[in-house]
C-alpha cells in the first residue's frame, strides 16, 4: 500500500483522512483516486461557501434591486407555466425531458438516488434467559449531502420496533462536516428468550444534525431480529442507505464497483477471479421443426450458428448507442445471416450495479422466443471485457423513428399497434415479468410491419400475483404515479406507460409536460388529461382507462384485466385470435431495401464506425468474471419452446395453476372455507394488511393457523420468499412443496403438522 503523507491529506478533516486510508486498504481505489474523490466534494463545498460569502458582503448593496427584479419576473414565470400546461392545437407541449439530438428525441432514464453506505457489525451473545444483541456502527462512506454547501453533520440513530416505551433508542455522536464519518461505536440491547423475533425489527438510520430547524433524514435500513439471530445468515459488512419507505422494511448489502469487494472488519479485500468466459453450446435443429414464414426464423440458415464468439461475426453498422454500449448489425461469417448484436462493457455494467439487470435481460430475451411480439434471442456470449446478445435483426425501425416522420398515426394504425403491444405485455405479465420501460423507442417494426418489443434491461422477474417492487426506474415521461411516489408497485405500471404511448401515437405529443423533471412529475401526478379536437372517443376512453392514477382501477389490472382490454370499444373491429397468430395484415409496411439495409435507423448512428475498441487489459484484470457466470447461452431452437438447454422455460403464471392459490379470498372467508376440511388443508392469498406479501391459512384441530410469507431482495436483484427465517425459496410453489415435507406448525398436543398436498386430500 502507498505511504500516506501529511501533504497528501492536507486540508481534509480527520474523518475524511480515515476514509481515504480505508478506501485504499479495502482495495476500492488507488491512493490518488481516493484523495481526489474526497477532495472533489471538499473543494465544491469550499467554493460554495466562498461564493455565498462574496455575495453577502460585496453584493449586499444590490439585494433590494435583486428582490425587485424577482418580484417582476415571478409572474412571468407563472404565466409561462400556465401557457405550457394549456393544450395546444396539436396537443400538449412536448415533454421537457426530451433533448433534441440530431433531430431525434432522446429521453433520459430516471435514476434512483445514491445515498451512500454504512459499515456495520451485527452479533448476538445468546444465553438462557435473555440474549444480547450488539450493533457496531463503524463508518459511513459517500453519504449524500443535504445542504447547499455539499456538507452534513451526520449521526446514526437506531431502535427496535415495536417499542411503545421508546426504551430501545440509541444514537452515535455527531460527526462534524463530513460525508465519510468515522463512528466506531457499539450499542447493545437485551432480548428476552421467547420474544417473537419475526415481528421485531432493528431500524438503523443516518441523520444530518441541523443547528436550526429539524434534523434531515439521509438514509437508512432495517433488519428482522429473526435474521440477525440466525447463525447461518452473516449480518456484518457494508449496507446501502435506502430512502425512508424502503428503510422501513428492508436492507440491501453493498457491492463495491469493478469487482473489488470491501473487506469485512478485520479482513482482506477479495481478489478478482481470472477471466474465464463460459463456452457456448452448439444448437441442433429438429428435422420436423415447423418454420413460420411470418417470423424471422427465415433470417437464419438452418440455425447453423455453430460456435459463437466475437470472431464469428463481421460488424457492419451501428444501429444504436447509449451509456450501456452499442447495438451493431452483424453478419455471420460464411453465411448470409444477419443479426442485431447488443454489446455491453462489463466494467460499465459492474460500476452501474447492473449485473442482476443484465442477467435478467438475458433470461427475458430467451423467454421472448415464445411470443411473436417480443424480440427474440439466438445466443449470448462473452469475452473478458464485454457481453454480447445475438438477437434477431428487426429491420423496420422503431416507432419513434416513424412518428417523427409521420407526426402522428391514423386511428387504424394505432389500434393495430396497441393490440399487438398488449399481447406482448400480457405474455410477459403471465410469465411473472414486469417490463417497466415501454416507450416509442423500445417498440420496433419488423419487415412486414408487425410489432416487436425490444430492450428488456429494466424488467423485473418473479412478479406473480400480489408481488410488488419499489425500484425507482424507467423513463421520466412514462413513469406511473406510484413509481414517482416511491410506493410499492406491480405490473399495473406497464399499462400506465402504454396509455402515454397510445396518446403519443394518436396526438404526436406527450400528455404530460414540464420545464424540468420536478414539474414533469407534478404534471404526471396531478394534471387533467385533455385531448385535441378530433381524437376518437373510444381511443380517449382507452387512454383514460390506462392512465387511471389508482393502480387497482387501471385498465388491464386484476383477474379480468386481459379480458377488459380485449373487450374495449377501441378494439371492437379486431379479431384477437387472428392478431395473436399474426394473420391480420399490418396497416403499414416499412420500406425495407434489403435484409442487410439500415434505412429505417437513424443516420446519426448508422454513420458511425462499427468497430469495437481494444480492451484496457489493466481494467479487465480487475473484473470479477464470476459475476457473469451462466451468461453464455445458445437458444436450442427458434420457436415457442425455447430454453430447455439453458434452464429458461416459457411457463404460465405459476400461481394461477395451483388450486391452493386464492388471491382474492378474505381472511374470514378463508376460515369458513377450511371448516370441515382435512387437517393440513391450506390456502395462500394476497395479504390485505401487508402489500406485496402473501397470507397462508392452514386447517388445524379446532382453530386455523395463519402465517405470513414475505419477499426479500438479494444484492444481485433476485427475489426470495420465506415463511420462516432459515428457509428461503425462489418461488411460492417451492416454499409450499418444502412445507408439505417439513413441519409448518403444531396442534394443541404439540404434534408437528405439515401442509397437505391437494392430491392427498388437501383441497
Amino acid at each position: 500500500m502507498a505511504t500516506l503523507t501529511p501533504k497528501d491529506l492536507l486540508g481534509l478533516s480527520q474523518d475524511d483522512q480515515m476514509a481515504v486510508m480505508n478506501m485504499v486498504k479495502d482495495g476500492e481505489m488507488t491512493l490518488d483516486q481516493a484523495i481526489a474523490k474526497v477532495k472533489a466534494k471538499t473543494k465544491a463545498r469550499e467554493t460554495t461557501i466562498a461564493k455565498k460569502a462574496y455575495e453577502n458582503i460585496v453584493l449586499g448593496m444590490f439585494s433590494r434591486k435583486k428582490d425587485d427584479k424577482e418580484k417582476t419576473e415571478k409572474p412571468k414565470k407563472e404565466d409561462k407555466k400556465k401557457k405550457d400546461a394549456a393544450p395546444a392545437a396539436g396537443g400538449a407541449g412536448a415533454a421537457a425531458e426530451d433533448d433534441q439530438v440530431g433531430g431525434r428525441r432522446q429521453r433520459n432514464k430516471a435514476m434512483k438516488k445514491n445515498r451512500g453506505r454504512l459499515l456495520l457489525t451485527l452479533t448476538v451473545q445468546k444465553a438462557s434467559v435473555f440474549s444480547v444483541l450488539v450493533l457496531g456502527v463503524k463508518e459511513g462512506r459517500d453519504l449524500a449531502a443535504t445542504r447547499k454547501d455539499d456538507s452534513a453533520d451526520p449521526y446514526v440513530k437506531m431502535y427496535i420496533v415495536p417499542d411503545p416505551s421508546k426504551e430501545t433508542k440509541r444514537k452515535t455522536q455527531v460527526r462534524k462536516n463530513t460525508l465519510n464519518p468515522m463512528f466506531s461505536e457499539n450499542f447493545s440491547w437485551e432480548i428476552r428468550t421467547g420474544t417473537d423475533l419475526e415481528s421485531h425489527r432493528l431500524h438503523v438510520s443516518v441523520w444530518d444534525n441541523k443547528t436550526l430547524g429539524r434534523n434531515e433524514f439521509m438514509g437508512g435500513m432495517s433488519f428482522s431480529l429473526a435474521e440477525i439471530f440466525d447463525d447461518e445468515v452473516p449480518m456484518s459488512g457494508w449496507f446501502k442507505l435506502l430512502d425512508k419507505q424502503k428503510a422501513e422494511l428492508q436492507y440491501v448489502p453493498f457491492r463495491a464497483p469493478r469487482g473489488a469487494v470491501p473487506a469485512p472488519p478485520g479482513g482482506k479485500p477479495a481478489t478478482p477471479a481470472a477471466a474465464s468466459p463460459s463456452p457456448a453450446a452448439t444448437p441442433t435443429l429438429k428435422k420436423d421443426e415447423k418454420k413460420d414464414s411470418k417470423t424471422l426464423v427465415k433470417q437464419v440458415s438452418k440455425l447453423a450458428l455453430g460456435p459463437v464468439n466475437a470472431e464469428s461475426f463481421n460488424f457492419t453498422k451501428v444501429l444504436g448507442q447509449g451509456s450501456f454500449g452499442k447495438v451493431l448489425l452483424a453478419e455471420k461469417k460464411g453465411s448470409e445471416d444477419v443479426f442485431a448484436i447488443k454489446v455491453l462493457q462489463k466494467e460499465a455494467v459492474i460500476e452501474d450495479d447492473d449485473v442482476g439487470c443484465t442477467m435478467t435481460e438475458r433470461r427475458v430475451l430467451a423467454l421472448g422466443s415464445g411470443c411473436p411480439f417480443l424480440t427474440g434471442l439466438f445466443a449470448t456470449f462473452q469475452t473478458p471485457d464485454r457481453l454480447f446478445f445475438v438477437m434477431e435483426f428487426v429491420n423496420g425501425g422503431d416507432l419513434m423513428f416513424h412518428i417523427q416522420k409521420e407526426k402522428k398515426f391514423a386511428l387504424n394504425v394505432v389500434q393495430f399497434y396497441t393490440a399487438e403491444i398488449c399481447l406482448g405485455l400480457m405474455f410477459l405479465h403471465n410469465n411473472g415479468v414486469i417490463y417497466r420501460d415501454l416507450k416509442l423507442d423500445n417498440v420496433m417494426l419488423d419487415g412486414d410491419g408487425h410489432i416487436k418489443i425490444a430492450d428488456f434491461g429494466m424488467c423485473k422477474e418473479k412478479m406473480w400475483g400480489a408481488s410488488t417492487t419499489t425500484t425507482f426506474c424507467g423513463t421520466p415521461g412514462y413513469l406511473a404515479p406510484e413509481i414517482i411516489q416511491e410506493l410499492p408497485y406491480s405490473a399495473a405500471v406497464d399499462w400506465w406507460s402504454l396509455g402515454v404511448l397510445v396518446y403519443e401515437m394518436l396526438v404526436g405529443d406527450s400528455p404530460f409536460s414540464g420545464d424540468d423533471e420536478e414539474e414533469l412529475f407534478e404534471s404526471i401526478q396531478n394534471k387533467e388529461i385533455t385531448f385535441p379536437a378530433g381524437v376518437d372517443p373510444s381511443a380517449q376512453s382507452l387512454i383514460l382507462g390506462f392512465l387511471s392514477r389508482e393502480p387497482a382501477k387501471r385498465l388491464g389490472v386484476g383477474k379480468t384485466g386481459d379480458a377488459n382490454i380485449k373487450g374495449h370499444a377501441m378494439f371492437s373491429a379486431l379479431n384477437w385470435d387472428k392478431i395473436e397468430k399474426r394473420e391480420l395484415p399490418p396497416p403499414y409496411k416499412p420500406v425495407v431495401k434489403g435484409k442487410k439495409e439500415v434505412n429505417n435507423f437513424d443516420s446519426e448512428f448508422t454513420s458511425e464506425d462499427p468497430k469495437l475498441s481494444p480492451p484496457d487489459q489493466e481494467s479487465v484484470a480487475e473484473i470479477d468474471q464470476n459475476l457473469f457466470k451462466g451468461f453464455s447461452f445458445v437458444n436450442p431452437q427458434w420457436g415457442a419452446a425455447a430454453g430447455a438447454a439453458s434452464g429458461v422455460e416459457t411457463v404460465v403464471n405459476e400461481l394461477k395453476q395451483f388450486a391452493w392459490y386464492r388471491p382474492d379470498l378474505a381472511r374470514d372467508e378463508c376460515v369458513k372455507a377450511l371448516k370441515g376440511k382435512t387437517i393440513g388443508t391450506f390456502y395462500v392469498r394476497e395479504s390485505a394488511s401487508q402489500p406485496g406479501c402473501y397470507a397462508i391459512t392452514m386447517q388445524r384441530d379446532g382453530s386455523p393457523w395463519h402465517g405470513l410469507i414475505t419477499p426479500s431482495t438479494t444484492a444481485d436483484g433476485a427475489t426470495l420468499y420465506k415463511l420462516f427465517v432459515k428457509q428461503k425459496f425462489n418461488s411460492l410453489p417451492e416454499l409450499v412443496e418444502y412445507y408439505c415435507d417439513h413441519p409448518v406448525t403444531t396442534d394443541s398436543q404439540g404434534k408437528k403438522l405439515k401442509l397437505a398436498r391437494p392430491e392427498a386430500g388437501g383441497d
